[in-house]
């Protein structure tokens, strides 16, 4: 791990370098202040976030609520649809043949 100096030095000095860099860290007080974009690696496809690292937080919950959204809507539809088979099961067994 590196000291509040040594991170401090490290960031005026990647700070001063203008092509894309990775960065891989668990220190989220430094993504927050040092990093402008994330790329995420997530099923084998890259996800690009801008606004540092608090937009990525930002975008990624966004992004699961919606999925969870859609997820829940396609569970009520899909036991609406299982209803309507019952239903019209039942009805045609009453017809008379």
């Amino acid at each position: 791990d590196l000291d509040e100096d040594a991170v401090r030095w490290l960031e005026r000095q990647l700070d001063t370098h203008r092509d894309a860099l990775i960065v891989v860290t668990h220190d989220r007080s430094f993504l927050d202040r040092f990093a402008r974009d994330i790329i995420e690696i997530r099923d084998a496809h890259l996800h690009r976030y801008g606004d540092g690292y608090r937009g990525y937080l930002r975008a990624r919950d966004a992004e699961r609520l919606r999925i969870r959204r859609e997820y829940e809507l396609w569970c009520t539809e899909l036991a609406r649809a299982d209803k309507l088979v019952v239903t019209n099961a039942l009805l045609s067994s009453e017809i008379p043949r």
